[in-house]
């Protein structure tokens, strides 16, 4: 829908309540695992992929009713305390179809937390302001690699959708920061989003 149809007029409302449709999923399910496994753990995806998420309703020429998001796929999805993630997951890190969507820490084998979604969840957003795919000026997933954690580089701004509220764009540069500990909750970013 963001990529292929870009003959529909997507509403910067739409888009918003898309992005916090998908927090509130991310929310759910770090909220849930606590509920699951022992106080204070939490699940951890390997991140939101753009791939992972799909509409619900069907889209016609133009938009009839609110579009309604599910986020899916989570065979990577792991607690915390587990000590290890999958076999899979070092074929991710080395994927052309992931590195887009991971965390700096993640790409670089460093230890992580939950702040991982939400680095992740700020590329999905910057699609959502954009519909086009990151780093599409290279070629290499080693490049994006080596974009993402040597040069600090992030999606670019300039490509955002004119239009785009300033407090979106404010959303993406913090869930895109290098450091976890500056990256908000998914709470927050529902709070956030529910005032645009």
């Amino acid at each position: 829908l963001l990529h292929r149809r870009i003959d529909l007029l997507l509403p910067w409302k739409e888009r918003v309540s898309m992005a916090r449709q998908i927090a509130q999923a991310m929310n759910y399910l770090h909220v849930a695992a606590v509920i699951q496994y022992p106080p204070g753990s939490e699940i951890i995806e390997v991140g939101v992929l753009k791939l992972s998420i799909l509409v619900e309703n069907k889209i016609g020429s133009t938009l009839t009713e609110p579009i309604r998001v599910k986020v899916t796929d989570f065979g990577l999805s792991r607690n915390p305390d587990a000590q290890f993630m999958t076999s899979a997951l070092g074929t991710l890190v080395n994927s052309s179809l992931m590195q887009h969507w991971m965390a700096p820490e993640l790409l670089l084998n460093k230890n992580y937390s939950g702040k991982i979604d939400v680095y992740s969840f700020g590329v999905v957003l910057w699609e959502i302001c954009c519909r086009t795919t990151p780093y599409k000026e290279f070629k290499l997933p080693l490049q994006i690699m080596q974009h993402v954690t040597a040069q600090n580089g992030r999606p670019d701004m300039r490509c955002i959708n004119e239009g785009c509220p300033e407090e979106l764009r404010s959303l993406i540069r913090t869930c895109l920061s290098s450091d976890e500990h500056k990256r908000p909750t998914f709470p927050a970013l529902i709070e956030e989003l529910s005032q645009l």
